[in-house]
């Protein structure tokens, strides 16, 4: 019965240990006024981490009620430094990954174009919970989903926010401290 339960607890993590991984890095503030250089502002946020991770599907096709991507994140430390828990109840206190709008073309009948800040093109909300500074949600495609004839064009970049709405998390590339 014991090699069962390991077995059944390893079967979904094989089923996404194929996924594309992106790294984020630190959001910094922008330079004040519009200026194109400055000295460094400071983390957008107050709030520090030790990995922020993107995982995505590598498969070139979508499907109805698929994972297509997961949120993790490891040694999140609000000011003081503690790991960070946010209440499972309680959405208020929610880290969310937001999905840049995208346009969606639908390929079969008509070529109709919805473009990014229609109704049915929203910008995607993913609410994450941590425990002590550990955490991962993941997005699903709709269940309505259509198998053909959709493509969906992102605009933006996946960003990750504080429970306080500053950013958190963004993709990039870093050295090592």
């Amino acid at each position: 019965m014991r090699v069962l339960t390991v077995v059944l607890t390893l079967v979904p993590a094989l089923a996404l240990a194929g996924m594309n991984r992106t790294y984020l890095v630190p959001a910094y503030k922008p330079c004040p006024n519009g200026q194109t250089s400055c000295p460094p502002q400071g983390t957008a946020s107050s709030f520090t981490f030790d990995q922020v991770l993107l995982k995505s599907r590598p498969a070139p096709y979508i499907k109805p009620n698929q994972v297509s991507v997961i949120v993790e994140v490891k040694g999140v430390r609000d000011a003081s430094g503690a790991l960070v828990t946010t209440d499972p109840s309680d959405p208020a206190d929610d880290f969310v990954l937001r999905t840049g709008a995208g346009r969606v073309v639908l390929l079969s009948g008509i070529n109709l174009q919805l473009e990014p800040g229609s109704p049915l093109v929203p910008i995607t909300e993913v609410r994450l919970d941590i425990k002590n500074g550990k955490g991962s949600a993941a997005l699903r495609t709709p269940e309505d989903t259509p198998t053909n004839g959709l493509i969906n064009q992102s605009i933006g970049v996946p960003e990750l926010y504080d429970n306080q709405g500053n950013a958190f998390a963004v993709t990039g590339a870093r050295t090592k401290p």
